[in-house]
């Protein structure tokens, strides 16, 4: 079999019954994919947990369907034997740059269909290293079905599918510290705000700095809008192999702000440079929980912009979704369990969501437990070009510019010694009208409008010596580009 081998298990689940084993079932994310399972299924959830005590207690706070078992994630015996009577798994024990390999490597050996929440970049390549296993076992594995990735992944595919040709996938998220309670969720931020995290840019993988890049992304009230940066996850690994975009990116955040200003410090002083500093980092933020999610919004978001082509048009599709942390990741987790004890996914292999899961009927289901996707739709005119910048000369520039346009528009006062830009805007079909304002004794500069609706930017070189329009000693650009639209 190459680089893995397994040896597939057993199993004695009673007929005409399904066993879904969660591991980590009694944690934070854990807890809510159980719930969902037992709300909205017959089958039976096995609570696999560390902390027996706890899964014994959500058990019996759930009912009969609901049972406890211990299992250690760092351990295979401990893994192999809480997968033993499972149909299907669902690994939700964090941090996943430790735990999420071992999982996935137990199920194949179980020969158990299995689905995870990871969220870590690190261990997305070994995962993906497993598929061959997994064909050969007859084991569907899906990674990354929470809210991001997961549900960031699905809403990628749905916009891509509108599309006939697909440039860019923006993925932005914001969680709120006051929206989680584990401590591997405090693991997984300092993990993912460290050193070099990977992105999809013009056709490659490429590092980049962790927090870098920042920009503002709106996202659903009460929310608005939130200053995001890099971090490492893994959309930006795995969707490019699915969907032929240009640049696929993501970058998060945390409310309240000063949780981002906090992460950085720590980066900064070296206190995230390996796993055991992120461990006791993790451990002592873990206590100040109800310190660092003071005045945040409990509530967590993800959006995804979608750009590329359709009908010869220049199209952006935005999906956004807001909601507690719990509900956006165990959901989306427990739909894709039931797909798989359902027999509604199949084929084997290692799957992210995006390569393997229809968004359509996934997201109707969605949006029956109360998920409600938020879409909108930016279209940019064909006659709009992508800017690519011509060297002609001045001269070329108003001999070429009034000959296809007809009649000038006088302009605002050139400054002597500087470079102007002078926009020339015309609909098409019809000649601009002259500025609002011109200063009082403003020469007067060539412009007109074109005939395509093009918006045109020509930078004209005044000499000093001279106020009147001299041509430029440099070459000046002309501008084809049209402005981006504002993001939400």
């Amino acid at each position: 079999m190459g680089r893995y081998e397994v040896i597939i298990q057993s199993r004695t689940t009673e007929w005409g019954t399904v066993n879904i084993v969660v591991l980590g079932g009694a944690g934070d994310m854990g807890s809510h994919i159980v719930r969902e399972l037992i709300e909205n299924s017959d089958a039976q959830v096995t609570i696999a947990d560390y902390r027996l005590s706890e899964a014994r207690e959500l058990a019996r706070r759930l009912g009969e369907r609901a049972q406890a078992a211990f299992v250690d994630a760092g351990n295979r015996d401990s893994l192999l034997l809480a997968l033993r009577d499972a149909d299907v798994a669902v690994g939700a024990v964090g941090p996943f740059y430790r735990y999420a390999s071992r999982m996935a490597w137990a199920a194949l050996e179980s020969g158990v269909d299995y689905i995870d929440i990871c969220d870590d970049h690190g261990p997305i390549q070994t995962l993906l290293e497993f598929d061959a296993v997994a064909r050969n076992a007859g084991v569907t594995l899906i990674t990354g079905l929470g809210w991001t990735p997961g549900l960031s992944n699905i809403l990628a595919r749905y916009g891509a599918d509108q599309l006939d040709e697909v440039d860019e996938i923006r993925i932005a998220w914001v969680g709120g510290a006051a929206d989680s309670e584990g401590l591997a969720v405090v693991k997984h931020v300092l993990y993912a705000v460290t050193g070099q995290v990977p992105t999809y840019r013009d056709g490659q993988w490429i590092q980049v700095p962790a927090l870098s890049e920042p920009e503002r992304v709106e996202f659903p009230e009460p929310l608005g809008e939130i200053e995001v940066v890099h971090v490492g996850h893994p959309e930006p690994v795995t969707i490019p192999r699915t969907i032929p975009a240009r640049t696929v990116s993501l970058k998060g955040a945390l409310t309240p702000k000063w949780n981002n200003r906090l992460a950085g410090w720590l980066v900064r002083l070296g206190l995230t440079r390996t796993r055991s500093r992120i461990d006791r980092v993790s451990r002592l933020i873990h206590q100040l929980e109800g310190v660092l999610g003071a005045g945040g919004v409990a509530l967590s978001a993800v959006r995804v912009d979608v750009t590329g082509a359709r009908g010869g048009e220049q199209v952006t599709l935005t999906y956004m979704a807001a909601d507690h942390m719990g509900r956006l990741t165990g959901i989306p987790a427990a739909i894709g369990a039931l797909m798989l004890a359902h027999d509604e996914i199949t084929e084997p292999g290692v799957f992210a969501p995006e390569a393997i899961i229809d968004p359509a009927p996934f997201l109707d289901t969605l949006a029956e437990r109360g998920i409600q996707i938020i879409e909108h739709e930016t279209v940019v005119p064909e006659a709009v070009a992508e800017e690519v910048p011509v060297e002609v000369g001045a001269e070329e520039i108003v001999a070429e510019t009034l000959a296809e346009a007809g009649p000038v528009v006088p302009s605002a006062r050139l400054t002597e010694g500087e470079v102007v830009e002078v926009t020339l805007a015309v609909e098409h079909g019809q000649f601009a009208g002259p500025p609002t304002e011109s200063p009082p004794g403003a020469p007067l500069v060539p412009s007109a409008t074109l005939q395509n609706g093009t918006v045109v930017e020509v930078a004209l070189a005044l000499d000093k010596h001279h106020p009147e329009l001299s041509p430029a000693t440099e070459p000046a650009v002309i501008d084809t580009s049209r402005e981006t639209p504002a993001r939400l």
